[in-house]
C-alpha cells in the first residue's frame, strides 16, 4: 500500500487528491473519487441555478400569453360588449399572471354604433341568473373609449403577445370591431390570435366551469387559461425548467446509465 494522487484531467480545473491503496486498486478509486466530486458539483450548480430561478421570480415577465373573454350583447362583430376579463399566462410553463377586469357602460356602445341584439338579451341573458345579469346595470361601467384604453394599456403593462380566446370567431373579431368603432388601434396583431377550441379538442381538456361564476368575463378567461396550460401538458408541449433537466442527468449518474 503506498499514497497515491489521483491524476485529474487538468481542463476540469479539479483540485489533486492523495488517496492511500494499492496499485491494483488505484484505477477503481481513482473512478470512484472522481464520480463523487462530479455528484458534488452537480450538487452545486443545481443550488445556483435554484436561487438565480428565485431571482427571476422576482422579476416581472415582459412577454405574456393573453386569454380574453368577453361578455356581449349578440354574437357578431359589431356587437356591444358588456365586459371583458382577461388574464396574462405562460402555457409552456403553467404560470398564471396579472388579471384584468371592466365593466362597460351600454349608452357607450350605442354612441359608438354598436348593436344590441334583442335575441340575445332575450334568449341568453333573459335566462342567467342574478349574478350574471347584474353586469348589465354594473354602476361601476365605464365608457367604451375608457375601457378599451384600459384594457390597451394592460395588454402593453404585462408585454401581451399572443391573443388567446375560446373560438376564433367571436371574442377576437368582437373586440376588434369595438376598437374601431371608438376610432382606435387593437394592441394585439392579427396573426398572433389563437383559438382554445383547437387546442382542447386535440388534447381532451375542457374549461372548469365549475369555479368561479360561468359567464363572469373574468372567471371564464382564467379557466380557459388554466385549461390550456393543462392541455399543453397533456400533448407535452411545455418547457422542462433547468433544475428538472439536472436533476434528471442525475439520477442517470447515479444509476450508471449516463
Amino acid at each position: 500500500m503506498r499514497r497515491r494522487r489521483l491524476v485529474c484531467p487538468p481542463r476540469y480545473n479539479w483540485p489533486w487528491i492523495e488517496v492511500v491503496c494499492s496499485d491494483a486498486e488505484y484505477p477503481l478509486v481513482a473512478h470512484e473519487a472522481r464520480f463523487a466530486f462530479t455528484l458534488d458539483r452537480l450538487a452545486d450548480l443545481n443550488r445556483r441555478i435554484a436561487g438565480f430561478e428565485r431571482h427571476l421570480g422576482a422579476l416581472p415577465r415582459r412577454k405574456w400569453s393573453v386569454m380574453v373573454d368577453l361578455e356581449t350583447i349578440g354574437t357578431a362583430p359589431g356587437c356591444a360588449p358588456v365586459s371583458i376579463g382577461a388574464v396574462a399566462f405562460d402555457a409552456l410553463t403553467g404560470e398564471i399572471g396579472p388579471r384584468f377586469y371592466v365593466v362597460i357602460d351600454r349608452a357607450s356602445c350605442a354612441a359608438a354604433g354598436l348593436r344590441e341584439d334583442p335575441a340575445t338579451l332575450r334568449e341568453f341573458w333573459g335566462k342567467q341568473p342574478p349574478e350574471v345579469r347584474a353586469v348589465l346595470t354594473d354602476p361601476a361601467a365605464v365608457s367604451l373609449t375608457l375601457a378599451l384604453q384600459r384594457f390597451a394599456r394592460f395588454w402593453r403593462a404585462v408585454g401581451g403577445v399572443e391573443f388567446w380566446s375560446h373560438g376564433s370567431n367571436f371574442d377576437e373579431p368582437i373586440l376588434e370591431a369595438a376598437f374601431t368603432a371608438a376610432g382606435m388601434r387593437s394592441p394585439w396583431r392579427f396573426w398572433n390570435a389563437r383559438c382554445t377550441r383547437t387546442i382542447f379538442a386535440g388534447a381532451g381538456v375542457s374549461p372548469n366551469r365549475a369555479k368561479g361564476v360561468h359567464h363572469n368575463a373574468l372567471d371564464d378567461a382564467v379557466n380557459q387559461a388554466e385549461a390550456v396550460v393543462e392541455a399543453y401538458r397533456v400533448l407535452r408541449l411545455g418547457r422542462r425548467p433547468l433544475r428538472w433537466i439536472l436533476a434528471r442527468v442525475w439520477r442517470r449518474l447515479l444509476r450508471g446509465r449516463a
